[in-house]
């Protein structure tokens, strides 16, 4: 699977921020249980920080299904730029 598909996959699989009164949650898929899950619900920049670290960490056990506990010790944390960059970095990185 090229990253490109992994990204969209995953967009797919993550929800949007959604508001609960002064809290904020999304969905996303839980693929061992087969579910849809809910963050707990916390104020907005945690959940906007939670849901960017889902979509990278969703993307990449798309591209590396084997390497799940390699990646997790790997990545730094997501602070800036665009996620979507964030998984093609590590793609290319983990291609040598």
């Amino acid at each position: 699977m090229k990253p490109t598909t992994a990204i969209k996959k995953a967009g797919s699989l993550v929800g949007q921020l959604q508001r609960t009164g002064n809290a904020w949650a999304y969905l996303w898929y839980d693929q061992q249980y087969n579910a849809y899950r809910s963050i707990n619900y916390c104020d907005y920049w945690q959940a906007y920080s939670k849901r960017r670290t889902s979509l990278i960490e969703t993307a990449l056990r798309l591209l590396f299904p084997d390497q799940d506990q390699e990646l997790a010790g790997l990545q730094p944390e997501y602070r800036s730029g665009r996620w979507q960059n964030w998984v093609w970095q590590i793609y290319q990185q983990n291609q040598a």
